[in-house]
């Protein structure tokens, strides 16, 4: 008998090497190598089955067939085992010498002793077949009632081990009939299993029971074989590098759960980014203003994207959450590898599906808005200097984030009363420069009689459409009372600029009254320094009689 030793240069006995034998070890191993497959029909089973199919097709009549036998139109090159008996098994794909040993009457079929010549494990069954029975009387008229006789007929139901694929080859050919079925299958040469040691190459990985160095550390051994003669004693060499990471990592990369589990990590670590992405979108749009304005001017998108954003997040977590178990034989390994695999394509789709939905989602809410967005319509800050004789008006433009086509007209009228038509006072043409801003500033005067003035801001094709003291719709438009003669000075200031304009323009000391003419004569107003205001309100800072 071959006896396997580890021959580690660590195994030191009185400053000599010595081999530490695992042949034990070595042999249990061996006998844990992959055992081979095969499926399980029932004979009566194929016979009724493939008797009622009704295809034309070659083809299509093989895969049928291949379904039958197996389960699958694509089975694996195993061999089937026909069993015309009951069996405690379902038909699936099992493993040979575990069938052998739960059945005594399959363990009869695969046993090579049993299969000396093809058809020499044919089954006799007799089944009860209700037949008329024949009737010689004469032909009168009358009524009868007819009593059905049992007469059993005997059937010749084959079975054995068999090649799947000549099998399944041989049955397609033959005629849709029990007859002809029958004969295909006991025209197909059985085939039987050793029931010695493997004899094909080998190869097993143990863990020599002695350790090595101080302190003790365990170390694996490889033993290998060609299925030839072995010698007396077989030395082991050690497993270093690749083949420790492959050993270990068969346990877990190549058992049928693994790939389930990482693809459901996968999906769950898609679903878990998308939560995050989403929130962290929302946050930084509603912080700077990108939510309001995509509400305002693209509902529908936004609505669209929320919509399929939650339908991704849906699909990720219904193939999370879906059944998990196998539905069917559990001691079927066709049935198991059929369900992993299933699971894990089904985890995989879902996560391609979810990930792809959701970058939809996530560029359905974030691209339309950007297109839409456009620089808003600068609106002008207005100066008035009322003087004693004549009302000066100075109209002051500032436009950023223009481009170098963009024109920006500037357009100033002023009105006599609420209803009457406008007379133009002035109009500035002006484009962006390279940093895209926009500066105009122009003064003129007004008429005595004016009352109002429209100061119209349009960039390019963005204009408002009405314009007047009467009603203004659109952007860019501001309407302004005309402040009377001697009101100094009024100055009219866009919202957003009005706090950065009174930084500007605090007063560091208090407005002093001063006279400027003889006592004797009337008292006069002269302009003083002002603040500014918002358009909403004119005010007049102080006055100084005279």
């Amino acid at each position: 008998m071959t006896r396997y030793l580890c021959a580690h240069p660590g195994h030191e006995r009185k400053s000599r090497a010595r081999a530490v034998d695992v042949t034990a070890q070595v042999r249990l191993e061996r006998e844990f190598l992959p055992r081979e497959s095969a499926y399980l029909a029932s004979t009566e089973d194929v016979i009724a089955r493939v008797a009622a199919l009704r295809t034309g097709d070659p083809v299509d009549r093989l895969a049928q067939v291949r379904r039958v036998l197996t389960g699958t139109t694509a089975p694996i090159d195993v061999p089937v085992v026909l069993a015309a008996s009951q069996t405690d098994r379902v038909p699936g794909l099992y493993e040979l010498d575990e069938l052998r040993r739960s059945d005594p009457a399959i363990e009869g079929l695969i046993d090579r002793r049993f299969h000396p010549a093809p058809g020499g494990d044919d089954v006799v069954v007799l089944t009860d077949v209700q037949t008329p029975p024949s009737s010689t009387s004469p032909a009168t008229e009358t009524i009868t009632a007819t009593q059905l006789e049992q007469v059993q007929r005997a059937r010749v139901l084959p079975q054995g081990l068999f090649p799947v694929m000549e099998l399944s080859a041989r049955i397609a050919d033959a005629q849709p009939t029990d007859e002809a079925i029958v004969e295909a299958i006991r025209s197909t040469q059985t085939m039987g299993t050793p029931l010695d040691e493997r004899t094909g190459p080998w190869r097993v990985v143990i863990e020599c029971p002695t350790p090595i160095g101080d302190p003790p550390v365990s170390h694996r051994v490889i033993f290998t074989g060609t299925g030839d003669h072995e010698p007396a004693e077989v030395l082991g060499t050690p497993a270093v590098g690749w083949d420790v990471s492959l050993e270990d990592a068969a346990g877990a990369d190549l058992a049928p759960p693994a790939p389930s589990h990482r693809a459901e990590r996968r999906l769950k670590a898609v679903l878990i980014a998308e939560v995050a992405v989403a929130t962290l979108v929302v946050v930084l749009a509603w912080a700077s203003g990108a939510l309001a304005h995509a509400v305002r001017e693209t509902p529908g998108w936004l609505g669209f994207a929320a919509t399929i954003g939650v339908a991704a997040i849906a699909i990720g977590l219904i193939g999370l959450l879906g059944r998990s178990d196998a539905d069917g034989n559990a001691n079927d390994t066709f049935v198991l590898r059929r369900h992993y695999a299933s699971r894990t394509q089904m985890l995989a789709t879902s996560t391609m599906i979810s990930a792809g939905i959701f970058a939809l989602a996530l560029a359905s809410a974030i691209v339309p808005p950007v297109l839409d967005a456009e620089p808003p319509v600068p609106a002008p800050i207005i100066t008035f200097a009322a003087g004693n004789r004549v009302v000066t008006a100075t109209v002051q433009v500032d436009g950023r984030d223009l481009a170098t086509d963009d024109v920006v007209t500037v357009e100033m009228r002023q009105y006599s009363a609420e209803e009457a038509e406008g007379v133009l006072i002035g109009r500035v043409t002006a484009t962006g420069d390279s940093a895209g801003r926009v500066l105009v500033s122009e003064a003129m005067a007004l008429d005595r009689g004016a009352r109002y003035m429209s100061v119209l801001v349009t960039v390019g094709d963005r204009s408002a459409q009405a314009c007047t003291p009467a009603g203004a719709s659109g952007a860019g438009c501001t309407i302004v009372s005309v402040p009377p003669l001697g009101a100094g000075i009024i100055r009219f200031v866009p919202r957003e600029s009005l706090d950065a304009l009174l930084e500007e323009t605090v007063p560091t000391a208090s407005p002093t009254l001063s006279p400027s003419i003889a006592p004797t004569t009337a008292p006069s107003v002269t302009p003083s320094p002002v603040a500014s205001i918002s358009p909403e309100a004119t005010v007049s800072v102080s006055v100084s009689p005279a």
